[in-house]
Order: structure tokens, then C-alpha cells, then sequence
């Protein structure tokens, strides 16, 4: 009977849509017996540290880079810029990443931005997407982007 009834759970209640996304699925566990341990700090500050200077080799080694929300529309505003300007950009949708938590801490202390899109050329912080227009309306950006695609 338990394996039946795990074959219609798992029917009624499948690991993928139908587009073949993933779905998330919460599983009921027994309770452990044994105390809950959590990992020792420096393998916190060591993933936090990862995740910082992951953030800094993408900076330094794109011309356009952009730290983005998948559900943004700020976001998908400056990605559209630099798609019809016909400029390299690397995008990275913190909130799909599993550092993004991490990455936008080190934003907000680098930058001092919490918000998304953060948007960078040639390793200089520009802002986010008022800012990124209105260096296009000044004419500013494409020099900027000329810039740096030369030190890059």
C-alpha cells in the first residue's frame, strides 16, 4: 500500500511542469534525534568572501556588467539599452543564483545600492537604471562603454 500510494503522490504531484521546469517539493522527515549543528563561521565568512570575489572578477573582467533581478522591470529596461546599443554585457540574476544573497551584501557595502539593476562599466559603478538613461540622454555612456572595451 505505501508504494502505491507514493506512485499517485508522485502523479498527482510531479518533480517537473509540463515546460520541463523544476519544481521545488517539500518532504516530510522524521525528527532527528541528534542535536542541530550549524557549520562553524569562517565557513560562512568563507562563502560570503567566495561569492565577493566572484563578484569582483566578473566586474573587473566585463566591459558592461549588470547585476539583475529576473522579475525587475528596471532590469530588463537596461538589459534591452545595451542589447540595442549593440554592447557586450554580462548579466547575472542575483535572485537566481545561490549566492545571490551574498553578492547583493556585497554590493550594498560596495556600493552602497541595495537595490537592482547595479550596473558597472569598465569596473566603475554607475548606478542603476535612471542612472544608466540618464548618461545615455548626457551622451556619457557610449564614451564610457568606448573606454572600456579598450582597457578590456
Amino acid at each position: 500500500m505505501p508504494l502505491a500510494f507514493a506512485s499517485a503522490l508522485a502523479r498527482a504531484f510531479p518533480l517537473t511542469t509540463p515546460g520541463g521546469a523544476l519544481v521545488c517539493r517539500r518532504t516530510v522527515a522524521k525528527p532527528s534525534t541528534q542535536p542541530a549543528r550549524r557549520p562553524p563561521s569562517r565557513w560562512v565568512c568563507a562563502t560570503a568572501s567566495s561569492a565577493a570575489e566572484t563578484a569582483r572578477n566578473a566586474i573587473a573582467s566585463s566591459p558592461i556588467m549588470v547585476f539583475s533581478g529576473s522579475y525587475c522591470p528596471y532590469c530588463t529596461r537596461v538589459r534591452a539599452l545595451f542589447e540595442e546599443l549593440g554592447a557586450e554585457h554580462t548579466v547575472w540574476e542575483v535572485d537566481l543564483r545561490t549566492d545571490g544573497g551574498e553578492i547583493r551584501r556585497f554590493l550594498a557595502e560596495e556600493t552602497g545600492q541595495t537595490t537592482v539593476p547595479n550596473v558597472f562599466i569598465g569596473g566603475k559603478h554607475v548606478g542603476g537604471c535612471d542612472d544608466t538613461i540618464e548618461l545615455l540622454q548626457q551622451g556619457k555612456l557610449m564614451d564610457m562603454i568606448d573606454a572600456a572595451k579598450i582597457q578590456m
